[in-house]
């Protein structure tokens, strides 16, 4: 089980990143830039992050990470249906932002605990 929920974590991240990064490519402003930036790099550490991250026990930040992590993708999800709904406007991406800033902390974190912990 430990296993299967590291796993179901490392994919959720990296399906994050690709829906993030769908919303952006329409328009190649400089926030899109460094959205896609960002969601690169997550998506580069999640190939890392699948080798380093081994939770040998079940620990209170695997079930916070796996919540914040849902929620990321819920709210990458809404902003998808916006963006096709109403078109893209700076309030979006800057929220886009925000939510691959806290998508890639979070991983990061994540990876840091499970390889220390």
């Amino acid at each position: 089980m430990y296993f299967l929920l590291d796993l179901i974590i490392n994919i959720i991240v990296f399906i994050n990143c690709l829906l993030i990064m769908s919303t952006t490519i329409s328009e190649k402003t400089l926030v899109n830039k460094i959205i896609n930036g960002i969601c690169i790099s997550g998506m580069s550490i999640f190939g890392i992050g699948i080798f380093v991250s081994d939770p040998m026990g079940m620990y209170g930040y695997v079930f916070i990470t796996f919540l914040i992590v849902v929620c990321i993708a819920l709210l990458s999800g809404f902003f998808m249906i916006i963006v096709k709904k109403i078109g893209e406007s700076i309030w979006i991406d800057s929220l886009k932002l925000v939510l691959s800033i806290i998508n890639l902390c979070v991983y990061l974190t994540y990876i840091i605990l499970t390889f220390v912990v």
